[in-house]
């Protein structure tokens, strides 16, 4: 059901995120304008340099007989459904119950990020998928060898290099554990074939784009003055922790400010202890004053956080390293808390860095899925008094939560003035709570029911808990919000406005001008990073004009390009000013004047010889 809701949000709502207003989608506009995807001239580097699979996918709904972008929400998607799939049979890898395979992948479900990006033209849910399936082959290979099954774990790892940057950090120690398992089982000759076979592979597959890099920035992975930026440039214990804390906050955030300030407080208290500021500029790509998001991020999908994944996680892995019965699940455990602390020690912080988690909570739910499956459907040799004795520790503990957790406590902690004021979620509070009194009773009474009980609450958590997320999203809410309107009461072109609400009428007029000049297919386009390009050419196109806009003004190293592509001298152009960068200007437009003006919009238009005279 969560996985139908979000095909439907992403079918009726267009893609509507700042990343795919300024780059995801410009850069598909871009290749099917050219017919190629050559690197082209344009002011946003972003939309030439950063890994493009995810993109060529949606290139593909774009061009291929749709004509439109009603599916290019579901690549995303797509990955999002794989990931269920994957998560699942990594578990039945690793030992896990066809119950806890059922779990992990309800955790993957549930989990508030995944569902927002689900619906959306981000590629973080692709490259978690590429990501699970290069991590099921290197355990697979454990299981089963052979010829056909082989090539899987390098095109997997090829695949998630192709989709985002990330993946070089995460994957790491699964690859260097994947050769070096080869390299003690079959020996030497067989580990340089892997070693071979996978850099070939990544090679292959990446060579275009690195080319086209290399070639523009002689550097395969893009300009490296934007590569600084993101790359950690202090390395030590106190740093790297630094890191760590700031990155788990980012998922701690809650609905109550007082209890984010207590949390920011203790990341404020620890950062005092390593003897570092919280926006360190060497650990920091973009800071803010608060590092816990507050109740403004969590159903935003650049920001929201995996808090109740994320405690379970660490105590499965816990659980995992320190116990008996998770023996198996090991050295899965220690490779997942390794890929962690690389992506800490690769990358700056940014506040929007639990986005970049995803490929490590998806990894994390076969964790959690073995955590939370009742151990009696795996293993019965229990003693009856032990189970008994739980039983009744359990059903105490659930009727002290229905009691202790009631509407008044949770709203002195959580409401608006000590005070929630929904009569809707005063009810949902009380309903809970009845259940749990009731499931605690039961427990007690019958404590051979006790962990069905409790299995029964953790998928009633699971899946109530993922329902705000499912219909409050902040960019394509199911339900009106103060923050924006329901998909179904705006239109398409509205809903792409969804993040800067105020550009949509000028953004409107401007098409509007463009339309009364049919003669000029081609529009000069001047903006700087961070500006909305993607809503002009889907305005344009839903107005009936076939514009093409070519980035003029180009002060960047693309500006060098010369790829063959032919263009007309753009009879119009427009420039549009950033919030903060300043208005920009383009250079040598001593024939062209100024017609129109609706900040952070101008319109110029070029001088006939006549009014040139």
């Amino acid at each position: 059901m969560i996985a139908l809701t979000t095909a439907t949000i992403g079918l009726i709502a267009p893609p509507n995120n700042w990343d795919s207003m300024t780059y995801h989608m410009s850069r598909v506009e871009h290749w099917r304008a050219n017919a190629s995807v050559a690197h082209y001239p344009t002011n946003v580097v972003w939309q030439l340099y950063l890994n493009p699979w995810a993109e060529f996918a949606i290139l593909q709904f774009q061009t291929l007989g749709f004509g439109s972008d009603r599916f290019a929400n579901s690549v995303q998607w797509f990955a999002f459904v794989g990931s269920m799939v994957g998560v699942s049979i990594l578990l039945r890898l690793l030992g896990g119950s066809l119950f806890a395979q059922s779990l992990a992948a309800l955790v993957v479900a549930s989990m508030p990020m995944i569902i927002l990006q689900s619906s959306s033209t981000q590629n973080d849910v692709v490259c978690g998928l590429f990501v699970i399936a290069a991590v099921y082959f290197v355990f697979e290979r454990r299981v089963t060898a052979g010829g056909t099954r082989e090539i899987y774990f390098p095109l997997s790892v090829a695949l998630a290099v192709a989709t985002k940057g990330t993946a070089y950090p995460i994957l790491f120690p699964f690859v260097a554990y994947s050769v070096i398992t080869v390299l003690k089982q079959y020996g030497l000759r067989q580990g340089v074939r892997l070693a071979g076979v996978l850099v070939l592979a990544v090679f292959l597959l990446n060579l275009g784009h690195w080319s086209r890099n290399f070639g523009l920035w002689q550097h395969p992975l893009g300009d490296p003055e934007w590569l600084r930026q993101y790359q950690n440039e202090s390395f030590g214990v106190p740093e790297t922790l630094s890191n760590v804390v700031r990155n788990v906050a980012l998922h701690l955030g809650t609905p109550s400010s007082r209890v984010n300030a207590s949390i920011e407080a203790g990341v404020q208290k620890i950062h005092g202890m390593l003897g570092i500021r919280t926006n360190e500029p060497l650990l920091t790509f973009v800071a803010r004053s608060q590092i816990v998001p507050g109740p403004e991020y969590l159903t935003h999908e650049d920001y929201a956080g995996n808090g109740m994944v994320l405690v379970l996680s660490i105590v499965a892995v816990t659980c995992a390293l320190m116990t008996h019965g998770g023996r198996r699940l090991r050295p899965f455990a220690l490779l997942l808390l390794l890929s962690g602390l690389c992506f800490c020690l690769a990358l700056k912080w940014a506040p929007f860095n639990s986005r970049l988690h995803t490929p490590l909570f998806l990894l994390a739910a076969p964790m959690v899925g073995w955590l939370l499956a009742p151990r009696q459907f795996e293993s019965l040799n229990v003693s009856i008094v032990y189970w008994k004795n739980v039983a009744v520790l359990v059903g105490a503990s659930l009727i002290a939560g229905g009691l202790v957790l009631n509407e008044w406590v949770i709203a002195s902690l959580f409401g608006a003035g000590g005070a929630i004021h929904s009569g809707s979620l005063r009810v949902g509070i009380w309903v809970v709570d009845v259940l749990a009194i009731l499931s605690g009773i039961l427990a007690i009474v019958w404590s051979s029911l006790y962990l069905r009980i409790v299995t029964g609450l953790v998928v009633l958590v699971l899946t109530l808990g993922a329902v705000p997320w499912i219909t409050l999203n902040q960019l394509r809410p199911l339900i009106s919000t103060t923050y924006a309107p329901s998909i179904f009461d705006r239109t398409r072109i509205e809903q792409m406005f969804a993040n800067r609400g105020g550009l949509i009428i000028p953004y409107t007029a401007l098409v509007a001008r463009l339309v009364q000049q049919p003669s000029c297919r081609e529009i000069g386009l001047k903006l700087q990073v961070g500006d909305f390009e993607y809503p002009l050419w889907q305005m344009a196109r839903s107005a009936g004009v076939d514009h093409v806009f070519r980035h003029v003004g180009v002060t960047n190293k693309s500006a060098q390009i010369g790829n063959g592509i032919p263009r007309e001298s753009p009879c119009p152009i427009v420039i549009i000013g950033g919030e903060e960068q300043g208005d920009p200007d383009v250079p040598g437009r001593g024939d062209m004047r100024e017609v129109w003006s609706a900040p952070p919009i101008r319109l110029l238009v070029r001088l006939s010889p006549e009014q040139k005279q």
